[in-house]
This record gives C-alpha cells, sequence and structure tokens, in this order.
C-alpha cells in the first residue's frame, strides 16, 4: 500500500471524530442561546402578565414575613428562617437581595422582577429537560411557554415570591426526568434541586419519580439535593398553623378541580367557566378531561419509555397537588353553584396554576407522538380553543393585588411618620391584600 493512501485511512478516523467533536460543540451552543432567549422572553410574558398597578404592592408574606425578616436577622440566619412550618429558601433570599440594593420606594417592583425572573429560569430549565421527551425545538419552547401561560397564574401566582415555590414544584419532575451528558450539569441541576426541596416540601410527591433511572449516575446529584433538602425541610423546627374548617367533601374537591385545573384551561377565566357551567351544566368541564385522558392512552400506546413515565407522572401530580392543597387548607369555597346566570363566579385558587401546567404538558406530550396527517388535523382543532382561552387570560381582569394602598405612597407616609416622630424606631406599612403589614426601620427609611 502506498504510504499516502495509509495515512490518510490512518487520519480519517480522527478527521471524523473532530468533524463530530465541532458539530456538537456547535449543537450545544445554539442550545444553551435558545435557552438564555427563552428565559429572557418568559421572564418578560410573565411581567407583562401582571397588570401595572399589581407590580406596584407588595403581597402578604412578601411584606409581613420575607421582607421584614430582612430587617431581624444576619442574611445567613434569615434566608433559613422557617415560616409556617417549612423552610422558604428562594424567597428568603431573594428578600435579602432587595433589601441590600434596590431603593425602598422599588421594593414592590423589585419582588415583581425577581419573581419574574425566576419563572423565566424554571423556562429555561423545562426546555433544556425537555429533551428526554422530545427533539423537536417547538414542542421544547412549547412546554416551556406552559411556565408563564397557564390562565390562572396571574391571578396571585405570578410577580411574587409568596408563590414562587409553585414554579420550582413545576420545574422539579423535569429535572428528575433528564439525564445530564456531563457531571458539569448534573451538578449544577443537584444545586436547583437542593435550593427547590428547600423551598418547596411538596416536591415530597415526586420521590417515586426519583427512584426511576437511579442507576444513572450523572442522575445521582439531582436526587441527592432534592432528598437532601426534603430531610432539611421535614426535620425543621417550626410548627405549622393547623387549617380550621371541615374537610371539604370529595364532590367539592372534584368540582374544584374540574373549574379550576380543567375548565379554566379551555375556557381561560371564571367568568368564562362560570357561564358555561350555568349555560350547559357540569358534563361541559367534565368532557374538557377526554382530551387529556385520550393523551395518556396515546402516549402509552405509542411513546417512548421515558414519554410513557412523564405521561403518568404530569395527571398525576395535576391531581395530588390540587387533592392534598385543598384537604390541607381546609378550602372554605364551595363549587356546587351556580344555578343560574348570572350568578357570583367560581373561586379560583393559588392551587390551580401548576394542577393546569400539568394537565396542559400532559396534551403536549401527546403531540410529541403523533404521526399522520388525520392526528395532525386533530391536534390543530384542540389547540384553537386552548390558545382562545391562553390569550383571553393573559392579563386577567381581576387581580388580588390590585387591592390596597400602592407600595410607593406606603412607603412616603411611613417616612413621614418617621421623621415626624424621631423616638419612633419602625414605621407599619399596609401591604395587600388589606389587614396584612410589613414593617421598615426607620433607618431604612429615612437613609433614602
Amino acid at each position: 500500500m502506498d504510504d499516502s493512501v495509509g495515512k490518510v485511512i490512518a487520519v480519517a478516523p480522527a478527521a471524523r471524530a473532530w468533524i463530530r467533536g465541532q458539530a456538537s460543540r456547535a449543537s450545544a451552543g445554539r442550545e444553551w442561546i435558545v435557552a438564555t432567549v427563552t428565559v429572557a422572553a418568559v421572564a418578560a410574558l410573565a411581567w407583562f402578565r401582571v397588570p401595572p398597578v399589581a407590580r406596584a404592592n407588595v403581597w402578604a408574606e412578601d411584606g409581613a414575613v420575607f421582607l421584614t425578616g430582612t430587617f431581624d436577622a444576619s442574611p445567613w440566619q434569615a434566608v433559613l428562617q422557617p415560616y409556617d412550618g417549612y423552610y422558604h429558601l428562594l424567597p428568603r433570599a431573594w428578600a435579602e437581595a432587595i433589601t441590600a440594593f434596590a431603593p425602598t420606594d422599588a421594593y414592590a417592583l423589585a419582588v415583581t422582577a425577581a419573581s419574574c425572573a425566576v419563572a423565566g429560569a424554571a423556562a429555561g430549565l423545562v426546555y433544556v429537560c425537555s429533551q428526554t421527551v422530545t427533539h423537536s425545538t417547538a414542542l421544547r419552547l412549547a412546554f416551556a411557554a406552559v411556565t408563564a401561560l397557564a390562565p390562572t397564574l396571574p391571578i396571585e401566582v405570578l410577580g411574587n415570591l409568596a408563590n414562587l415555590h409553585w414554579f420550582l414544584l413545576w420545574l422539579i419532575p423535569w429535572i428528575l426526568l433528564y439525564i445530564p451528558r456531563t457531571w458539569t450539569t448534573s451538578v449544577a441541576l443537584g444545586a436547583v434541586a437542593l435550593v427547590s426541596a428547600l423551598t418547596e416540601v411538596q416536591a415530597l410527591y415526586f420521590v417515586p419519580l426519583a427512584v426511576w433511572r437511579w442507576r444513572e449516575r450523572r442522575g445521582w446529584p439531582v436526587r441527592i439535593g432534592l432528598l437532601a433538602g426534603l430531610v432539611a425541610q421535614l426535620l425543621v423546627d417550626s410548627d405549622r398553623a393547623k387549617a380550621t374548617g371541615p374537610v371539604p367533601a370529595a364532590a367539592e374537591i372534584v368540582g374544584g378541580y374540574l373549574v379550576n385545573t380543567v375548565g379554566t384551561i379551555w375556557w381561560g377565566s371564571a367568568h368564562t367557566v362560570t357561564w358555561a357551567v350555568a349555560e350547559f351544566g357540569w358534563w361541559t368541564i367534565a368532557a374538557a378531561l377526554i382530551p387529556s385522558v385520550g393523551a395518556l392512552l396515546l402516549v402509552l400506546w405509542r411513546g417512548t419509555s421515558a414519554q410513557r413515565v412523564a405521561a403518568i407522572v404530569f395527571p398525576a401530580a395535576s391531581l395530588v397537588i390540587w387533592c392534598t392543597a385543598v384537604v390541607v387548607n381546609r378550602s372554605p369555597y364551595t363549587f356546587d353553584r351556580p344555578d343560574q346566570w348570572p350568578a357570583p363566579e367560581f373561586a379560583i385558587l393559588r392551587y390551580s396554576p401548576v394542577p393546569s401546567m400539568f394537565l396542559l404538558a400532559g396534551l403536549l406530550l401527546a403531540v410529541t407522538v403523533l404521526r399522520g396527517r388525520r392526528e395532525a388535523i386533530v391536534a390543530l382543532v384542540l389547540a384553537v380553543p386552548l390558545s382562545l382561552a391562553l390569550v383571553t387570560s393573559l392579563v386577567p381582569r381581576d387581580v388580588f393585588r390590585e387591592q390596597g394602598t400602592g407600595w410607593e405612597q406606603e412607603v412616603e407616609q411611613g417616612r413621614m411618620e418617621c421623621t415626624g416622630n424621631p423616638a419612633l424606631t419602625d414605621s407599619v406599612l399596609e401591604v395587600t391584600p388589606p389587614g396584612w403589614q410589613t414593617r421598615v426601620p426607620c433607618a431604612v427609611l429615612e437613609d433614602e
């Protein structure tokens, strides 16, 4: 054999390996660019969905617990200070950062921005991790967009620290389904799992999922982080306030699930869901479950092992999260009305967005296994009412944080109070909803 030919043959495998390496790096680069754009886009969408008046108000525990807590202890003590029986690591950490770097007048806007940033980050991670169930970039972006598009999100959950935990609960199964390609990514996701568990005790629901693929070593940091955080939550030395009132009847739990979780993703708002039930009866809402059941069966029939696991986990999580929240918190709302239209609208609870998000994810999961023109037409027909519901509910007409006095006005009044009374050490400011308060030291108010 000619020496030159032999050299070419010898070099060819190395050249092919180099080309594959270059292609892999280019693909990874594109992946992170898309993920970064997704973070920014979803964070901006979340900000847009919070009405301007709500952005300018501080909400409930954000003021009474998290912001106030930053003035009572050092940062390291404050972030691991339990409240109502559990750790709330991420809200407390954001509160520390906000009070350290943002002007007092801007606390409300800073809280909203920080909370929307968390929604964006969760969406970016969902985009990355969803490659476990599909290689379609469009579908992965759709999974990520659900993070900020669930119709009921702006009513109470979007844009405040008190409800950040819901976005982490949505994220946890995605990072458990995903097997990282590198140890660096694995350790980073392990840190995310630890923070999530130290923020959201309901991560406990996904422990069975952590057992799946437990032999995949690169998944160990995520599982270790999750379990470590949950052990800390279970050992926390703090009492949880006992819920009062009777446990809701099964009919109330089911009715609430149909209205809050199923009805809103197809009709968009409490107003339209109430109208549908009043005009056509409960069967219309119950029938809206048929696509979700069909999606589950389709994925179980045609899906990969990862898709099948996800198809079971998503609707199961939707049911468990709703039922547990309503039972444990003894929700006082009833869902046996309306008898006639117009009637008082159904209550939409803060427990509804994440169960709705998992139902939406189940529907999208079915699209990943669709083949053929007929099935594509079916998907398009189902997408029309879903898209209409999402668009019409982008900025709802009723948002709880629009109640009460704006934060800037409260700060100004508190500053005047401190200036007028030199002996005063703290000023008590009103936050939304009415009846909630926060305490800010006069030294902080007067320093601006």
